[in-house]
């Protein structure tokens, strides 16, 4: 065999042996990769996933969202125990706590525990992460969650855009949702709290709430919603109320004024009324009430002196 032949083999096998996916019966000059399994065209496989044990991980004091509805958290853990973990929470490693804390997903690891699960699939972040983009995060985290009521998800958008001074077009286009979305979820934070109660507990859908934002009169909204409730009126009935109610007070006439400074002349007297604003007219006639009971005052007054 020649030199040549000889250092061509020696290379192939130094191929094969770092490879490892070449097969070792076959000839040298047979040898060439193997072909792929169809089911692994176009996969790629993740080494991102660790299985962390629960007692290992804690929940990040710095986490906005406070509060975690209890039959949430138990439909969560029963789907846990029957189908498995589907999806990894996000975990960062602290050196002051000794533990990883949650960095998203904490409703996963709290069902977790109510599950009587004993380890959790993570995506460790290793990267260093400031406060800003920890809480930004964990806000977007929060404000793209489907079990939010309409109100909570009201409520951490405006957090989110007052955290990163987004107006509501920039946090639709950030967190790929509809303006239109935002701007119905932003309208329930200018409804009274006894009717954004409402709809929290489920009495008032937010497709009507959505429609008595448009109301200005918050005794209005808390006066219809109440209707609502009590005698089960749709969303269309709430507009076609609100829109009269919005006809009603446009059509209802101005106050009528009359110029600056009236004057009259009555038996040798002269009378004026003068506001430089304009003098209204049911004002005009209670001045001149008081004006006339001040003078009897004062007659009465004279005739007792006497």
């Amino acid at each position: 065999m020649s030199g040549k032949h000889e250092m061509l083999n020696a290379n192939l096998g130094n191929i094969r042996e770092s490879l490892g996916n070449f097969d070792r019966s076959a000839p040298a000059s047979a040898i060439g990769p193997r072909a792929a399994s169809p089911k692994m065209v176009g996969v790629t496989r993740s080494r991102d996933v660790s299985e962390i044990e629960i007692d290992r991980i804690a929940p990040d004091p710095d986490q906005p969202r406070k509060e975690f509805d209890a039959e949430a958290l138990e439909r969560l853990a029963e789907s846990l125990r029957t189908r498995g973990q589907l999806q990894p929470i996000q975990v960062r490693w602290s050196d002051d706590a000794g533990r990883y804390v949650v960095l998203i997903g904490e409703r996963r690891w709290r069902a977790a525990q109510i599950a009587g699960l004993t380890k959790l699939q993570c995506v460790v972040r290793e990267a260093a992460i400031g406060d800003d983009e920890r809480l930004s995060i964990q806000l977007i985290e929060n404000a793209l969650r489907e079990d939010l009521s309409p109100v909570e998800q009201a409520r951490a958008f405006r957090t989110l855009m007052h955290r990163q001074g987004w107006t509501g077009e920039r946090l639709a286009d950030e967190l790929a949702v509809s303006k239109s979305q935002v701007a119905k979820a932003l309208s329930l934070l200018k409804l009274p709290a006894a009717v954004q109660e409402q709809v929290e507990q489920g009495g008032l859908a937010p497709s009507a709430a959505y429609e008595l934002a448009k109301l200005d009169d918050p005794t209005a909204q808390v006066r219809l919603a109440a209707a609502v409730v009590e005698q089960g009126l749709t969303r269309d009935d709430v507009v076609k109320q609100v829109r009269g109610a919005s006809t009603a007070r446009k059509k209802k006439p101005a106050v009528k004024k009359l110029p600056p400074a009236m004057v009259w002349r009555l038996n040798g007297y002269r009378v004026e009324v003068a506001r430089k604003a304009g003098v209204e007219a049911r004002e005009a006639v209670a001045v001149l009430r008081e004006a006339a009971a001040r003078i009897e005052a004062s007659l009465e007054g004279d005739a007792d002196a006497a």
